[in-house]
């Protein structure tokens, strides 16, 4: 990530880009991981969780891999619970 922000900048030069706020749904997934008794102190999980949100947002398919019990089927459930939740 620090060598594609260095080269966004270098790009364009004082171009500021904002962060995106997932507030909301960070509170959400964490709701949802205590609800399937997941361990909340894991932050890497929650990034990969947002990860896959972006990469659906941008794309039209995505995939899922790594090896076996590696948490792809938690992250895409807990995924689809949060959203599901913020949308009722």
């Amino acid at each position: 990530m620090p060598l594609f922000k260095g080269i966004v900048e270098d790009l364009f030069p004082g171009v500021v880009v904002p962060r995106v706020d997932y507030g909301k749904l960070k509170e959400e997934i964490l709701a949802q991981m205590r609800n399937l008794k997941l361990q909340i102190e894991m932050e890497g999980f929650i990034e990969k969780i947002i990860q896959l949100l972006d990469s659906m947002t941008v794309r039209h398919g995505n995939m899922l891999v790594g090896t076996t019990g590696t948490g792809k089927t938690t992250i895409s459930i807990v995924l689809s619970n949060a959203l599901s939740s913020l949308c009722a």
